[in-house]
């Protein structure tokens, strides 16, 4: 514990649970009634900007409370409790294990005088005397409990379903000055009011969350250096804009423009993976249809969107939409009023950073409906890629698939060609490297039933190209391989 010019700072053991919805529950093991919930970076932050507001009246004892001994551990306690209160077969009896805290009391020499033990789940303690076992002691203990405490509905549901524990270090700074009071509830109030802005963007969208290890992307770097000048705030040379890196000048938005297929999505991806050993922004992806979701009434989905694009732009957030064309459509419904109008202002003043993919065709017509909007986003064209870097681009694809999907069929190195090929002649509508990538991937769809007695997927080769093309598009296998007699 140390003690600043303005600040306590101490240290103390916390709980932390982690919920199948991917959202975390953080509470001290000396106040288990005191929880922080969020998501899983957040929630020790939260915690702690919650106990930095502790009365000034009960900070002496609290802290006192807080301090705990070394040699705390996290124990997990497998018992069977009987439900006697409900009738007949429905009393059966359930194993469950439940998550205990083992607080040692020290003495002056020795080992411990005892232990305190602490039952989050039903806010309960017990203290186990030196020389008793201490696993029986607990069962003992657990096993009585839930009759003693008359556990209701919520309480049983509470128990069966509580969720593996962890000990976490919290740190913990209490003010001791007006100033850092004050600061310290701005704090506070900062935290909530990022919460309530992920909470808004959850609603309106998903969070881009980049794959472990990241998908590949294969002759993009100019590109990809493009966009990365762009949305860090570095100029035309190669110095960033201290202003722009520090969030205090305007946030630029981007359109990607290119045909179908030839990698807008997968460039983004990239450059998220790029950005994850830094300080990242985090990105939604949303769509026009997402925005008016659930919105019917006059003005309704105007308020929606606005509210987006307020907690984006507190939370420094990147909306993503990969069709950025749908902003445009006409909305006789709405009253008129076109999305892109809505989100207008936010964009030419820099308020709110914005990715759009686009076709030529469609950035055509969307300048002609709003050319402010379009005027004041920056444009990177994304062209397709040639044939030798469309067939590296398949080949890491089939690498990656056979290291993040080794159960799958997998595609022999010596079908890439053709299938290149094949999506030259015969899909002339789309772009590469698109094109050949997803006609792999179908093929390896196509051939997902026939995996062996231990669940692995063959391995793919022409003969499987021709005959799956064949079979989707209808054109004879004779036309399709040069080694085939017509």
């Amino acid at each position: 514990m140390s003690d600043g010019k303005d600040k306590l700072r101490f240290a103390t053991l916390a709980i932390r649970r982690a919920f199948a919805s991917d959202h975390h529950e953080m509470a001290p093991v000396s106040a288990p009634a005191i929880v922080a919930y969020g998501a899983e970076g957040r929630v020790a932050d939260e915690l702690a900007l919650a106990l930095s507001e502790l009365p000034d009246e009960a900070r002496p004892t609290t802290v006192a409370r807080y301090l705990l001994p070394e040699g705390v551990t996290l124990e997990e306690v497998e018992l069977e409790l009987a439900r006697t209160e409900l009738p007949g077969r429905l009393g059966r009896t359930f194993a469950i294990t439940v998550s205990v805290i083992v607080v040692p009391e020290p003495r002056a020499e020795g080992g411990p005088a005892g232990h305190w033990v602490f039952v989050p789940v039903l806010d309960h303690a017990c203290y186990v005397e030196r020389g008793d076992k201490l696993a029986d002691r607990v069962q003992a203990e657990l096993a009585v409990l839930p009759a003693a405490l008359a556990l209701d509905a919520d309480g049983w549901k509470r128990l069966l379903t509580y969720a593996p524990a962890k000990l976490e270090q919290v740190a913990i700074e209490l003010a001791t000055t007006p100033l850092a009071q004050a600061q310290g509830r701005k704090a506070l109030a900062d935290a909530e009011r990022k919460r309530l802005a992920v909470n808004t963007l959850d609603n309106a969208g998903r969070r881009v969350e980049v794959p472990d290890p990241p998908p590949p992307c294969v002759g993009r770097e100019d590109v990809l250096g493009e966009l990365s000048r762009i949305l860090s705030g570095v100029g035309g040379g190669s110095n960033p804009d201290p202003a722009l890196l520090s969030g205090r000048g305007p946030r630029r938005s981007v359109l990607l423009v290119g045909e179908e297929a030839a990698g807008k999505s997968a460039l983004v991806i990239a450059w998220a993976a790029a950005q994850q050993s830094k300080h990242a922004r985090p990105m939604w992806a949303t769509s026009a249809a997402e925005l008016v979701a659930g919105a019917s009434g006059l003005g309704e989905w105007q308020a929606r969107i606005a509210a987006v694009l307020a907690a984006a732009e507190t939370l420094d957030a990147i909306l993503y939409f990969d069709d950025f064309g749908a902003l445009f459509a006409d909305r006789p419904a709405e009253g008129g009023v076109e999305l892109n109008a809505a989100m207008r202002k936010h964009v030419v003043d820099g308020r709110v950073r914005v990715i759009g993919e686009l076709t030529a065709v469609a950035l055509d017509r969307a300048e002609r409906r709003d050319v402010s909007l379009i005027g004041a986003m920056l444009r990177v064209t994304v062209p397709p890629t040639d044939l030798p870097t469309t067939t590296l681009a398949c080949e890491a694809w089939a690498a990656y698939w056979a290291r993040t999907q080794p159960q799958r069929p997998q595609i022999a190195k010596a079908v890439v060609p053709a299938a290149v090929e094949l999506a030259r002649r015969y899909l002339p509508y789309r772009a590469f490297p698109g094109k050949a990538v997803r006609l792999l991937e179908e093929l390896r769809v196509a051939h997902d039933a026939g995996r062996d007695s231990r669940g692995v997927g063959p391995q793919l080769g022409e003969a499987e190209l021709f005959d799956a093309f064949s079979q989707s598009t209808g054109i004879p296998q004779a036309l399709l391989s040069d080694d085939k007699a017509l």
